[in-house]
């Protein structure tokens, strides 16, 4: 087991989330604060945006090390085999984005979710404590989007906050779970 390894991934996956997500959030404000045609690309609330690229990228990443880990059966039970065709339906609806996605992702984000809790690395590990952060994460980031939907229509700093935190928080959760991930792949590689 290649415990340093794992906690080394663990702390950068930690710091490149947080780093990415304050820049998009930095973004987000700048594109709405400028409100030129030339800041749109940075506008995260369009997948073609660039932030909403990294997302969709962070999502794509976190399917390689979930494919290593379920190939390996290093971590028991049959839950952690579901990890990769999870993650790769929830990426084919984040990039289709059908008519009521919602309707459809619910129930498959919360498979993933419990998926990735209960069985994604060991018990303890460096890699579990991100994956669970990282799903906290897009927890809030969900609800978040939820309460924006509610009633938050406008164009004004309060649905350019939602956007901010709900899209950064996003970004960060799907990076906290692919290096979660991967930091758990090196924890079981040697063992």
């Amino acid at each position: 087991m290649d415990v340093r390894g794992e906690a080394r991934i663990a702390r950068w996956g930690v710091a490149v989330a947080a780093g990415v997500a304050l820049a998009a959030a930095g973004a987000q404000g700048m594109s709405y604060g400028v409100g030129a045609r030339w800041a749109m690309p940075l506008d995260m609330n369009t997948h073609a945006s660039v932030f909403g690229i990294v997302s969709l990228l962070a999502l794509a990443t976190a399917i390689a090390p979930a494919t290593m880990l379920s190939l390996t059966r290093a971590i028991p039970g049959a839950e952690s085999l579901l990890v990769p065709a999870l993650l790769a339906v929830l990426l084919g609806l984040r990039v289709l984005h059908p008519e009521k996605v919602v309707l459809y992702a619910l129930p498959i984000v919360v498979a993933t979710f419990v998926v990735l809790w209960r069985q994604a690395a060991a018990t303890g590990s460096d890699a579990r404590r991100v994956i669970r952060t990282g799903c906290v994460t897009l927890v809030g980031a969900y609800i978040v989007h939820a309460l924006g939907a509610l009633g938050y229509d406008g164009h004004g700093w309060l649905e350019q906050s939602k956007l901010l935190v709900g899209h950064a928080g996003e970004l960060a959760g799907w990076l906290l779970v692919a290096a979660g991930l991967a930091a758990a792949y090196v924890g079981v590689r040697r063992a």
